[in-house]
């Protein structure tokens, strides 16, 4: 059996697509392409903060979003903002969701190595920060 990217399966089977991060990952392959590093990026600057101040920081990305969310699309004034907002929300959902976050079939989670929303996580009940995880990937 041949392997493909969720990219290359998502353009061959347009009916596919039903999310729209999943339609953001076929029009916009670089989009997808920057936010696999940006993502990660924020995460590490994030990784230290608590739940609540996740949280707040992913209502002010959503704000971001929702007013300027069409120049990632189309470009224009704003979009570095708007990419900003809305790699730093992901790195937030990432941080604080059990099991992670997905947008546009690409995967982020707390946990090194994790591949999908279904891993295997402990369960988070805390508003403590977040252990260190890379000593466990040593």
């Amino acid at each position: 059996m041949t392997e493909i990217s969720l990219l290359e399966f998502l353009k061959a089977n347009p009916a596919g697509v039903d999310s729209a991060g999943a339609r953001a990952a076929v029009e916009n392959p670089l989009l997808m392409t920057v936010l696999a590093v940006a993502v990660p990026l924020h995460m590490m600057k994030l990784r230290q903060l608590s739940s609540p101040q996740l949280a707040a920081i992913g209502r002010q990305c959503a704000e971001t979003i929702t007013s300027q969310g069409d120049v990632l699309q189309y470009g224009g004034e704003g979009c570095a903002a708007a990419f900003n907002a809305l790699a730093r929300a992901l790195a937030a959902l990432a941080l604080t969701a059990d099991g992670g976050v997905m947008f546009g079939g690409a995967h982020w989670c707390r946990k090194p190595g994790c591949r999908d929303l279904d891993g295997d996580h402990r369960p988070r009940y805390t508003d403590l920060a977040l252990p260190d995880y890379r000593e466990e990937a040593s």
